[in-house]
């Protein structure tokens, strides 16, 4: 942790410089229960769960594994383990019975193969959109600090401050940091 440095910068809305902390420092500090920094900062035991909540980094919503898999791997997986489950049982029956409901099956996917192959390309791309502007949101948070003072959200590099309870919104929607161009 870069804790002593942090005390050259000097927050935009009360001067002070004692109180200051990277946010990605006070929120693992936070996570890890550090004693150095909830004793420097004086935090009360009350307060880490509402700063854990306002500070919380960027995060990315996981996808089901349908979203993930290409639909050609995954229709290939999914009528392989129907196979292999019919061959397993044994069925008595012969070809057509045996195996009708993997040849339907994948006459469906046939059928309907561009469509979901254009919808998971759309979502991949969307995806990685996504992934950029999350990466952004966490260098972005990353870069910040906060005055435990007054709650206040700045970075160290320009004027741009806003209160905590934006936080979230800031970081996670992309909305400029400077709170005079809301």
């Amino acid at each position: 942790m870069s804790l002593p440095i942090q005390n050259q910068i000097k927050c935009p809305t009360c001067s002070q410089s004692d109180r200051i902390i990277l946010v990605e420092d006070l929120y693992f500090g936070l996570i890890e229960k550090d004693q150095k920094v909830v004793a420097r900062f004086s935090i009360q035991p009350d307060q880490i769960k509402p700063l854990l909540r306002d500070i919380k980094p960027p995060t990315l919503e996981k996808l089901p594994i349908w979203l993930i898999i290409p639909p050609d791997i995954f229709i290939g997986i999914i009528i392989g383990i129907i196979l292999l489950l019919v061959v397993i049982s044994g069925m008595q029956q012969g070809f057509d019975q045996k195996y009708a409901f993997s040849m339907v099956l994948l006459l469906v996917y046939l059928i309907f193969r561009r469509y979901l192959n254009a919808q998971y390309i759309a979502k991949k791309n969307e995806r990685e959109k996504e992934i950029n502007q999350a990466q952004k949101a966490a260098d972005r948070w990353s870069s910040l600090f906060i005055c435990l003072h007054d709650m206040t959200v700045f970075s160290g590099h320009s004027n741009n401050f806003f209160a905590i309870t934006e936080f979230q919104n800031r970081i996670h929607k992309g909305f400029p940091l400077d709170s005079t161009s809301d």
